[in-house]
């Protein structure tokens, strides 16, 4: 086969003269001459190529080594003699091999390989690289210093291999290292056990470990003889290795046997929800054995309890707690306890059953309360006497017995006080005949030891609070500069801590929840039940955002706080004892500091408990108010001494209300005006009055008796007492809005007789009032603040009385010239309002006389005008009277029939 040659003269790289004849001479190339030409095989020439290139590839050049470890200063002919002489040692270890070429790589275009002639393999290089690391890698893994390594390296036989003997070119095997690591953190007895020869024993230290003792229990272990000294060296104590095993696997076998019979007491709780401490029953219990009690299962236990013997209780309480479900009425949650406890009456007393719970049965349809622990509560009462009844009644019915055995049986000192009052009351109506007229009865009920007398001795007078501590309470409560930035931060803190998963109870003060209680008992005579049932809001038509981080940045207005405190007012909230109607009040001074509680308890009821119909969240059984919240809220208050009480600011509520009252007027009627404040079916009022200065009267009457009135009437009192608060223009101004609102709502071309005619009328009254002497102005104004004019109508008053009403005929007030309202007097008008739009629309299919349809147009426009009389003075957040918005109200207006067919035009109406 023919070889191609090529001109050395052609190639694309020089090769020196000697290099070439070494090629040459060493057969590695073929070659021939042509005159002075010379001639080189092509294919040798390209298997050489690619042999120097395969070895430029995986081998490095001296000099290639020192740049890829990070070495410098190579141009220095002696340093680079020393090193050399380094790599030449490491050869000699057997750690690398250095390859050393008779002639250049010559093919290569690369003057250093033209140079050398040593090589180190490259994979060898990145082997001991990847085995080990360098000194400061080795100083961070170990977290020491470099004299410390020093000695680490020499005492645990650390290998190392030294490029240069400097430390940045040294480098030390890991697995040494770590085998280092692992031994350092060994404790002194595992330590001393791989120093130790004799295998067989196993040091203290290792011991506790495998046994799970503390220092306690070790030595507890040593007095019982569980565990034996075998010997001791210094310090060091060590036991048979074989002993400490057999004794873990006894261990083992007793907490098995444990687990299978007992319960600890936080099992008990996770898996039952019972608290062991609140167990009346007999529950068999043992000690927590000493051989177990390293176990994590048995810290901090003292006893287990016998799995039987809970699954027992949590059956029984389960039962139990099937009599406390409501099932009703009070007569029907009596009834089922009577039969799931198998409660029977005496064969010889059925008739006193069947009475008994008639009488049970009649009260629980009287029985209105809202409160589901006062209805539980009388649930009790009833089941618990009708179970001594059944009990003590065995030879004859009740009524049979004289008065004397009835005292014996029931009304003795060893019966509760809460049996003796549903038996007596019983037995009294039983006495009247109310249904049970048909029995003889052979007691005298005066003869009977009554449980109310013995009560009302042992009744001490609730106290009161004086006007000074009052106005000390109503100060430090409504303290904006006080609360408002402890109240965000509480919030705040307890919204973080549920964000980021941690309980919600922890460390929250209820400071929100704690501020808005105290601030409702100031204005409102409730119970501390209904205290803190305030319901849920929204923040519609305001400019409040429903999150914390608004309220930090932003200031509530005056303006949104009205309208906060209005949807307060308009829900319709209930006595939780009695069922009646219960009204919302807020002074002007509390305003701010209502709105900025109520607003930050929905933010934190919107992200803690949303489920939540009430604003207020102590989170106590039957909302008991703490003392750790109570402390903090009131921890700078100037009083430490004087406490706050719910029941003691009721008494104190209602006895200044008493006391006002009784300054102005002298009638039966302050009685009604507080069963009205406080919803209560009597008031007892012996010793109820205290004395009160002027100046006191004037501030309290504000925080006691609503101002929210509105009216011509109203505002002509405020007129004359306190001078024009607006000019005339103003009001006229306003009164025109009034009347073009109602004629656009209505499209009514003849609008201005009827409101001419209602003009008349407000004249009329007005004059009157103007012609009364200005002391019996002031009085009477008094008297509309302490709601004691005369009425017919819930929250409308009258400025003449009763004997002088000029519509006797009349059921109610409102249209009454003479009438002025109050604000939730809005609920009647706007009732009568939308059956103003029923009829009309009626009126549209059915015909009508014509004084009838003129009768109701008129009446619906004096209505119309009392509500757009009140939408000035309250704003838009009336329209939820009519359970709708503004919007949807006037777009049925405009979709009534005109009314100019029906109101009289051009002559006195």
């Amino acid at each position: 086969m023919n070889q191609e040659y090529i001109n050395v003269n052609q190639l694309d790289y020089k090769i020196t003269n000697r290099g070439l004849n070494f090629l040459i001479d060493n057969n590695i190339i073929r070659a021939k001459h042509e005159g002075k030409k010379i001639l080189l095989c092509k294919n040798d020439l390209k298997k050489h190529e690619a042999w120097e290139m395969k070895l430029s590839r995986e081998y490095f050049t001296v000099k290639q080594l020192w740049k890829y470890l990070g070495i410098k200063n190579l141009e220095n002919k002696r340093l680079t003699y020393v090193y050399y002489k380094n790599l030449t040692l490491l050869a000699e270890e057997g750690l690398i091999h250095i390859k050393t070429l008779k002639y250049p790589l010559l093919t290569l275009d690369n003057k250093e390989y033209q140079k050398a002639s040593q090589y180190v393999k490259k994979s060898e290089i990145i082997n001991i690289l990847d085995k080990y690391v360098s000194t400061n890698e080795f100083l961070r893994m170990a977290s020491i210093g470099y004299s410390h390594a020093l000695e680490v390296v020499n005492k645990f036989n650390i290998k190392k291999i030294q490029f240069i003997k400097k430390k940045e070119f040294t480098f030390y095997k890991k697995e040494d290292i770590k085998a280092f690591l692992k031994y350092r953190e060994k404790t002194v007895g595992e330590k001393i056990r791989l120093n130790v020869a004799d295998g067989s024993l196993i040091i203290k230290q290792d011991t506790c470990k495998i046994l799970n003792l503390n220092s306690y229990n070790y030595k507890k272990f040593l007095e019982e003889e569980l565990l034996k000294i075998h010997k001791k060296a210094g310090r060091n104590i060590f036991f048979v290795k074989e002993e400490v095993l057999s004794l873990k696997k006894r261990i083992e076998k007793m907490d098995n046997s444990l687990r299978l019979k007992y319960y600890t007491r936080n099992e008990i709780f996770k898996e039952y929800g019972i608290n062991v401490d609140t167990i009346k029953e007999d529950i068999k219990t043992i000690e927590v054995p000493l051989l177990v009690r390293g176990i994590s299962r048995y810290l901090f236990n003292k006893c287990l309890y016998l799995k039987k013997d809970i699954i027992k209780e949590y059956e029984r309480r389960n039962e139990r707690l099937n009599l406390y479900l409501d099932r009703g009425s009070i007569y029907d949650n009596v009834l089922y306890r009577l039969e799931a406890e198998g409660v029977e009456f005496s064969v010889h007393c059925k008739e006193t059953e069947l009475l008994w719970l008639k009488f049970i049965r009649s009260k629980s349809t009287l029985y209105g309360g809202q409160n589901s622990a006062s209805k539980a509560s009388r649930v009790l009462e009833y089941f618990v006497a009708t179970k001594i009844l059944a009990q003590r009644l065995v030879g004859k019915e009740i009524f049979m017995y004289s008065s004397k055995e009835l005292n014996l049986m029931f009304f003795n000192q060893n019966t509760g006080i809460h049996i003796k009052k549903p038996i007596y009351i019983f037995l009294k109506e039983f006495g009247k005949g109310n249904g049970y007229s048909s029995c003889k009865k052979s007691f005298k009920l005066n003869e009977i030891n009554s449980p109310y007398k013995v009560e009302s001795k042992k009744k001490s007078q609730v106290n009161v609070y004086t006007p000074e501590e009052y106005k000390e309470f109503f100060d430090y409560i409504s303290d904006l500069a006080v609360h408002k930035d402890r109240a965000i931060y509480s919030v705040k803190g307890a919204i973080d801590k549920f964000v980021n998963g941690n309980s919600k109870n922890k460390y929250y003060d209820r400071y929100d929840s704690v501020w808005l209680y105290m601030l409702v008992h100031l204005n409102n005579a409730w119970r501390h039940w209904d205290c803190t049932e305030i319901p849920r809001i929204n923040f519609e038509g305001t400019s409040i955002e429903g999150n914390i981080e608004w309220l930090q940045n932003n200031n509530i207005s005056m303006e949104d706080a009205k309208r906060i405190i209005r949807k307060l007012q308009m829900k319709n909230l209930k006595h939780s004892k009695t069922g009646a109607e219960r009204y919302f009040y807020c002074s002007e001074q509390l305003t701010l500091p209502v709105a900025y509680a109520a607003v930050l308890c929905e933010i934190r009821a919107r992200e803690l408990n949303p489920l939540s119909d009430s604003l207020i969240d102590f989170r106590t059984k039957n909302r008991v108010l703490t003392s750790y919240p109570y402390k903090r809220f009131f921890c700078d208050f100037s009083k430490p001494n004087l406490k706050f009480s719910s029941l003691k600011m009721n008494r104190t509520f209602i006895t200044f209300a008493f006391s006002i009252i009784n300054k102005y007027k002298d009638s039966a009627h302050e009685i009604e005006v507080l069963k009205f404040i406080r919803n209560h079916k009597s008031i007892e009022t012996t010793n109820m009055y205290i004395y009160i200065s002027q100046r006191d009267i004037d501030f309290l009457s504000g925080q006691i008796f609503t101002r929210d009135y509105f009216g011509f009437i109203a505002d002509g009192f405020a007129d004359i007492l306190f001078g024009t608060t607006q000019d005339i223009a103003e009001r006229t101004q306003q009164i025109n809005v009034i009347y073009e609102k109602i004629g656009k709502d209505l499209r009514l071309e003849g609008i201005a007789d009827v409101l001419l005619y209602l003009s008349k009328q407000e004249h009329i009254v007005k004059d009157i009032i103007h012609g009364l002497d200005e002391e019996v102005i002031h009085n009477m104004y008094n008297i509309l603040n302490l709601d004691m004019l005369y009425s017919k109508t819930s929250h409308v008053q009258c400025i003449l009385s009763a004997e002088d009403c000029m519509y006797p005929n009349r059921e109610t007030c409102i249209g009454c010239p003479f009438a002025i309202y109050n604000f939730y007097a809005l609920s009647a008008i706007t009732e009568r309002i939308l059956k103003h739009i029923v009829s009309l629309v009626d009126n549209k299919e059915t015909p009508r006389y014509k004084g009838d349809n003129e009768r109701d147009a008129l009446l619906f426009v004096k209505d119309l005008k009392l509500f757009k009389e009140a939408e000035a003075k309250f704003g838009s957040c009336i329209y939820e009277f009519f359970n709708m918005s503004q919007e949807q109200f006037e777009s049925i207006l405009l979709q009534l029939p005109s009314l100019s067919q029906y109101l009289p035009k051009g002559r006195e109406m």
